[in-house]
């Protein structure tokens, strides 16, 4: 008798729900770690030889990562295949200045509120406009942000 048998098809679906569940916690996680490096999905194609079109797909969960692929976005990423799912890594890959930032109550208030926009042109518009607003501020990582996005039109 197979592990499945006499669960019926209610177990089935919850095993589908969770593989499918995983596939887009990876996804998340894989766009995360791109962002924090400042690539896009080009740059990252690029250095795995593959469509930044199927980028997206990992990314949005709709594509299931292969362990060979897994292992190739963990080299490009730099990080270990493990931080995909969550594991900890001593690597620190994380900022801390990441975590100050989201002590600060405006930024996360800004961050929640842009999670809640569902229109992808909206929130490219909003970055924009966070951009130009920090590139004011001063002429650190935000206005080197705001030249690479205006490279790419």
């Amino acid at each position: 008798m197979s592990v499945n048998e006499g669960r019926g098809a209610q177990a089935l679906t919850v095993e589908a729900r969770d593989v499918a569940q995983t596939d887009t916690e990876v996804g998340e996680r894989l766009r995360l770690r791109r962002v924090m490096l400042g690539l896009t999905q080009l740059d990252l194609a690029k250095r795995c030889k593959i469509s930044p079109q199927q980028i997206h797909k990992y990314e949005i969960g709709a594509s299931r990562l292969t362990t060979t692929r897994l292992l190739q976005m963990s080299a490009a990423l730099d990080v270990k295949v493990g931080w995909f799912f969550g594991e900890d890594d001593s690597s620190n890959i994380m900022p801390n200045d990441f975590f100050e930032m989201l002590a600060d109550h405006n930024n996360l208030e800004i961050l929640m509120a842009a999670a809640s926009i569902k229109n992808p042109k909206r929130k490219a518009r909003l970055v924009r406009v966070a951009l130009l607003f920090a590139e004011e501020e001063d002429d650190g990582p935000a206005k080197q942000r705001v030249v690479q996005i205006a490279a790419r039109g």
